[in-house]
């Protein structure tokens, strides 16, 4: 899928030394409300901002559905809820990006 390459080389154009490094910036850069979550719609700001970019959340919800390990199934529908309410509480662990970037 092109755009999980687009997402790839935006995620490993963030460079460090060492990847575990490497995912923590990224994670720190990505979670602007410092909730300890990166949420769907901080991911897709990101994403639009770093890589000019114009996904919608459908684009993105592709991308990180597609491909996961079952251990980040289950989980991945609980990132994409359908109210904004519970959006704003779901988000990836630090563990839980960590394997989604992994994964692109």
């Amino acid at each position: 899928n092109e755009r999980r390459h687009v997402l790839r080389d935006l995620m490993g154009s963030h460079s460090s030394n060492s990847a575990g490094v490497r995912i923590t910036s990224l994670f720190l850069a990505i979670d602007v409300h410092r909730s300890g979550r990166v949420t769907m719609q901080e991911l897709l700001d990101w994403i639009n901002t770093e890589g000019n970019l114009t996904w919608t959340m459908e684009d993105l919800e592709e991308v990180v559905s597609r491909g996961q390990e079952s251990e980040l199934q289950q989980q991945c529908k609980q990132w994409f809820p359908r109210s904004s309410e519970a959006a704003q509480e779901a988000g990836m662990t630090e563990y839980q990006f960590a394997l989604f970037v992994e994964s692109l």
